[in-house]
């Protein structure tokens, strides 16, 4: 089941991105966290929120979406934010709350794809993301894992250490409102998380 952090930083990488040896985006995390898997109107979307070892606050999310002509919109952003936007220190709940369109050097990006024709990539769309966490004490489990991921325009790398208990998840992403019983709470050691171009 802890496997939805790892899902979040995977499926953030289908960026279309050039051709490069060096991470576009590198960040070792290391204290508390939060994450969870939820649906907006059927379709699938991702978040997490976690401290890197200079007690920065790291946002990353992806969320994807089936669009009535048939085409197919995956969206996703992540960056650091401030670290009153979050608070994540906590074994039993935890709370985001941001607006990333006030958060300097923060990337989103949305990519529509219509098949039998290339993709087109916008920045955006940015907005308010408001979040709570409560733990259930339904599960708790341990990870230690490390996986290399290729997609078309990326690659990822990632290296985890953590310790998790499982949450029920109200908020609302980007203006749509959700409630899951698919979110952690939990405490990561020295993870690592690289995003290199294809």
């Amino acid at each position: 089941m802890k496997t939805r952090l790892i899902l979040v930083f995977l499926s953030l990488s289908t960026i279309a991105l050039a051709q490069n040896n060096a991470p576009v985006f590198s960040s070792r995390i290391t204290g508390a966290f939060a994450d969870d898997t939820f649906f907006i109107n059927g379709s699938p979307a991702h978040i997490a929120v976690a401290q890197d070892v200079n007690g920065a606050t790291l946002l990353i999310y992806n969320a994807s979406f089936q669009n009535p002509d048939g085409s197919f919109t995956f969206t996703g952003g992540g960056g650091n934010i401030p670290n009153g936007a979050a608070t994540v220190n906590n074994a039993n709940v935890a709370h985001l709350n941001v607006d990333t369109s006030q958060v300097p050097g923060f990337f989103a990006f949305s990519c529509t794809f219509v098949p039998g024709q290339p993709g087109t990539c916008t920045s955006g769309p940015f907005g308010v993301i408001q979040i709570d966490w409560r733990q259930d004490g339904v599960m708790s489990n341990r990870t230690i894992s490390e996986d290399w991921r290729t997609f078309p325009g990326a690659r990822v790398h990632t290296q985890q250490h953590s310790d998790l208990n499982s949450a029920h998840v109200e908020g609302s992403f980007l203006g749509n409102s959700f409630t899951s019983d698919l979110g952690d709470i939990g405490k990561t050691t020295n993870s690592l998380f690289e995003m290199f171009q294809n």
